[in-house]
């Protein structure tokens, strides 16, 4: 006689160690403005907008789970950020690694996110905030 014994299925999870920050920045009257963070902490900025400060940090992410697994890192297509009854969005989110990554063999690996803000003309100033779900999955 033989019995079949419950496996367990192997866990992963992903917990923020810092959020995406993007600065202080301000809109212009005379038209949008993008502020592109890229994983590696590069900032680009396009049109009328500026940057009054300087604090732009990466999100960083830890995730946990089986030795040297890789998994599966889906990002969010874009996220409403939101001051009040004023929007922004974010976009074009990118990550290092990217599509893929492998967990180190004490099972963690760190995750650093990056994206697009866009600006609409005449942005109301603020602090916005707004959430950003990333999926990990195993492979």
């Amino acid at each position: 006689m033989a019995y079949a014994g419950k496996t367990k299925k192997p866990k992963v999870k992903i917990s923020e160690k810092r959020s995406l920050q993007l600065g202080t920045v301000a809109g212009s009257s005379d038209g949008p403005s993008t502020i592109i963070l890229s994983p590696s902490g590069a900032v680009t900025t396009t049109g009328y907008g500026f940057v009054l400060k300087d604090q732009f940090k990466v999100g960083k992410y830890r995730v946990e789970g089986p030795d040297n697994a890789n998994v599966l890192i889906t990002l969010p297509n874009t996220v409403t950020l939101s001051s009040g009854s004023s929007q922004a969005i974010l976009s074009n989110f990118t990550s290092s690694p990217s599509g893929v990554g492998t967990l180190n063999n004490h099972g963690k690996l760190t995750i650093k996110v990056g994206a697009t803000l866009s600006i609409p003309t005449g942005q109301t100033g603020g602090e916005y905030t707004g959430p950003i779900t990333i999926y990990v999955d195993l492979q």
